[in-house]
């Protein structure tokens, strides 16, 4: 691998044509560990190299339009920005010798080496095509156990370095946008909650719903199939897009007042802040947004609003100035900055 810093380049794509009302985006995940060698944690330096070129090698013969990323040759942010864009909940901050990370030029497909396990190939999608982005993620790892095979028992599946993963090493997760939910049931929004088969979390790990985005994700690899995973996911997700339909429908009708001054004053204070935290934004975005769907705010398309809510955060504010060596405050200027622009023709016309 190569030894000199690397920047990421900045992706467009998916983000900017994202249509989506509800469910914005799921992601796809396989995992794999090759056989005959230790998980990444337990592994030598040079045992580590050894799977990072092998690996990397084998993909990049399969898939020639894959860049390769040594993670202690790129930065902190851009390593926080691959994890942003491809919404992950599994962050770099200390790498080591072997790390690396494979991305495609069209900005979907992210591919870890020597993480969590040896092989993390993960998928953006956008289109609610669970099981062709499954198909994809398959074709790429037997690409692989074609000429290096994974750790399998016939007992357990396919074996990873978390027990929960174990079996088919599947992991779904759908990215569920629900403000009228928190707003109208935010005392018993919980209760809608109560599939044993998944998991329910928030986008940032941050403990609260930061802006109203659900993430379901599957709690079972071990012991179920990649099919029923993707039924699951699907069938907690849709549940949840259907109430979301309704609450908002009901808001259509009554119009509180409530929820009228608290849109009107989003889109001020996004039209004229000077400063924004990354919660405070997303927040902001996420109420302006329920506006654009109820056909109550004008001047600002939904595509932008999608777009600007997953480009908004710390890395892609960081990549976008073009340095590294900026503090928060000026990340939190050049956001107010961006959103001013993105909402400033935005206008509440609701009567």
């Amino acid at each position: 691998m190569e030894n000199k810093r690397t920047e990421v380049a900045l992706f467009s794509d998916p983000w900017e044509r994202n249509d989506n009302a509800i469910w914005l985006a799921s992601t796809i995940s396989l995992h794999r560990n090759l056989d005959k060698f230790l998980f990444p944690e337990k592994l030598e330096i040079e045992k580590r190299s050894l799977v990072s070129k092998i690996l990397s090698q084998a993909l990049q013969k399969a898939n020639p339009q894959l860049t390769l990323f040594a993670a202690e040759n790129i930065s902190p942010v851009d390593r926080d920005f691959l994890a942003e864009h491809f919404l992950s909940f599994e962050r770099a901050h200390d790498v080591h010798q072997g790390h690396a990370y494979m991305v495609n030029t069209n900005g979907r497909l992210l591919i870890r080496i020597n993480s969590q396990d040896h092989l993390h190939i993960q998928m953006v999608d956008l289109d609610g095509r669970l099981e062709e982005a499954l198909e994809h993620l398959i074709t790429v790892e037997k690409h692989v156990e074609e000429k290096l095979p994974f750790a399998f028992s016939n007992q357990f599946g396919y074996l990873m370095s978390d027990p929960c993963l174990s079996g088919t090493g599947l992991s779904v997760s759908a990215y569920i946008h629900i403000p009228a939910l928190f707003f109208e049931q935010e005392e018993s929004v919980e209760k809608l909650f109560s599939d044993p088969d998944v998991i329910y979390t928030d986008l940032q790990g941050a403990g609260r719903f930061v802006g109203d985005i659900l993430v379901i994700r599957n709690r079972w690899s071990l012991g179920v199939s990649e099919e029923s995973i993707l039924s699951c996911v699907r069938k907690a997700a849709l549940r949840i897009v259907a109430e979301e339909k309704v609450c908002r429908e009901r808001m259509r009708e009554e119009k509180k007042d409530e929820l009228i001054d608290t849109m009107r004053r989003c889109i001020g204070t996004l039209q004229n802040a000077f400063t924004f935290d990354t919660e405070e934004a997303l927040d902001m975005i996420s109420c302006t947004k329920l506006g654009v769907e109820l056909n109550w705010v004008e001047g600002v398309c939904r595509e932008d609003v999608n777009e600007i809510f997953f480009d908004c955060r710390r890395a892609h504010i960081i990549k976008r100035l073009g340095s590294t060596s900026i503090d928060a405050s000026e990340v939190y200027k050049s956001r107010a900055n961006i959103l001013r622009k993105c909402f400033g023709s935005a206008r509440f016309v609701c009567e």
